[in-house]
C-alpha cells in the first residue's frame, strides 16, 4: 500500500540493479498524489495503472507484490493485463497474504464446490457446507487454509469451518474489504 500523501509521487520503474538505491536509478513513470476536495485523491497516473483495489475516499489503493528484495517490490500494476513493475521498498506499506486477509470484510470462495467448507483444515475432513457465492467472515489463516465464520451458511452446531484460500500461488477466493 503506497503512503498517500497529497504532494507525492509513487515512481515506478524497470528491472532496477538491486544493488542499486531507487533514488540513484530514473523512473519510468509515477502516479501523484493531491488533496481532493475530501480526501487525498490521484492527481495523475499512467493509463495502464489498474490496481488491485482503489477506493481513494477509503484511503485504499493496494497493489499486489509479486517479488521482494531489500530495497524494491515488484508489484502488479495493471490486475485486468498481470503486467508489472518496480518501485522502491521504502515507498509502500508491505502487508502478507495472511494479515491482508484477516483484514477484509469478507471473503467469498470462487468455486465453492471444488473447496467447500470443511471442519477441518485437510483436504479430506467432513464437509459442512457449500457456500457459493456467500461472504464469509475470516477468523484465522493456518498456511493455506482458512478458518471462516459458519454463522448463516450451514444450520450446524459447528460455529466454524475451513476452507482452502490458496493453491500455490493461485488465490481459491475474492475478497472485500469494505462490508
Amino acid at each position: 500500500m503506497p503512503h498517500l500523501v497529497s504532494g507525492e509521487r509513487l515512481y515506478f520503474y524497470g528491472t532496477p540493479d538491486f544493488t542499486q538505491l531507487p533514488a540513484l536509478m530514473t523512473p519510468l513513470d509515477s502516479v501523484t498524489f493531491g488533496q481532493g476536495p475530501y480526501h487525498v485523491d490521484i492527481m495523475t497516473a499512467p493509463p495502464w495503472f489498474v490496481p488491485e483495489v482503489l477506493k481513494m475516499d477509503y484511503d485504499m489503493l493496494f497493489l499486489r507484490a509479486i517479488t521482494l528484495t531489500k530495497n524494491w517490490v515488484e508489484v502488479v500494476v495493471n490486475r485486468l493485463t498481470g503486467e508489472t513493475r518496480w518501485i522502491d521498498a521504502q515507498a509502500v506499506r508491505f502487508v502478507d497474504w495472511p494479515r491482508f486477509l484477516l483484514d477484509m470484510a469478507t471473503v467469498e470462495m470462487l468455486d465453492a464446490a471444488a473447496n467447500p467448507i470443511r471442519v477441518k483444515p485437510l483436504d479430506y475432513a467432513g464437509i459442512l457446507a457449500e457456500a457459493p457465492g456467500i461472504p464469509l467472515q475470516v477468523l484465522a489463516i493456518q498456511g493455506s487454509w482458512m478458518q471462516v465464520s459458519t454463522n448463516g451458511v450451514a444450520d450446524r452446531i459447528v460455529p466454524t469451518g475451513w476452507i482452502r484460500w490458496r493453491d500455490g500461488d493461485q488465490l481459491l477466493i475474492s475478497y472485500a474489504p469494505l462490508s
